[in-house]
């Protein structure tokens, strides 16, 4: 019988994807002793310009290159096959549809301070064990004092503790890294060589120079 499968789930818009980004999945790959990471992109938002949002194929193709050689980081284009529209129901779908899996949701220390305003976020507590990835340069606790922090606190564990069935949530600190994907567009829209990009994706947006064009 094949061993239950504990992956982790790093969704975005990715818009673009950046070693941050690495930084981040590699982080809780490690330390979490996770059996994989995906890279859950999210599709392109009709009520956006495309200005604002590369198409989704390029998301798409430049998260493949930053998981170039790295076998135990995946891409999923799950969401934008399923059309779901709340984080609930592509978590709900990815476990219908991979029963043999147990999913951990990854987030950002931001999400955590907004995610009491998400459609069916108390239940993406008590359903899905919770990872908020927390960069240490950043002194503000907003997250951690956010609505959802405080109205599950006792369910929060330290960041080594096991994985285990939810509802459980924890905080884990990953190294600072500058790489943010508001400053890339810049870089890009001013005609800039990208930085904390994998040469690779270097190389796709050389194919797409005028993604975020101001």
């Amino acid at each position: 019988m094949e061993a239950i499968r504990t992956i982790g789930i790093l969704g975005g818009s990715f818009n673009p994807p950046h070693t941050g980004h690495l930084t981040m999945a590699e982080q809780a790959y490690k330390r979490l002793g996770l059996s994989e990471v995906w890279f859950l992109v999210s599709p392109q938002n009709p009520l956006k310009e495309k200005t604002d949002t590369a198409p989704f194929d390029v998301r798409f193709e430049l998260c493949k290159d930053l998981a170039e050689e790295r076998p135990w980081l995946k891409v999923s284009d799950f969401e934008q096959n399923t059309a779901t529209n709340y984080t609930l129901d592509t978590l709900r779908a990815l476990k219908r549809t991979y029963p043999d899996c147990n999913f951990v949701w990854l987030m950002g220390s931001d999400n955590l301070s907004s995610i009491h305003t998400w459609q069916g976020w108390n239940e993406i507590f008590l359903e899905f064990p919770i990872v908020v990835l927390y960069r240490e340069q950043f002194s503000s606790l907003a997250g951690l004092e956010s609505p959802a922090a405080e109205k599950y606190s006792k369910f929060r564990v330290e960041e080594h503790a096991p994985l285990e069935k939810a509802p459980q949530w924890r905080v884990l600190f990953v190294p600072p890294h500058v790489g943010q994907a508001t400053h890339i567009r810049q870089e890009l829209s001013s005609g800039e060589e990208p930085s904390h990009m994998t040469p690779r994706q270097k190389n796709t947006l050389k194919k797409h120079p005028d993604l975020w064009e101001d």
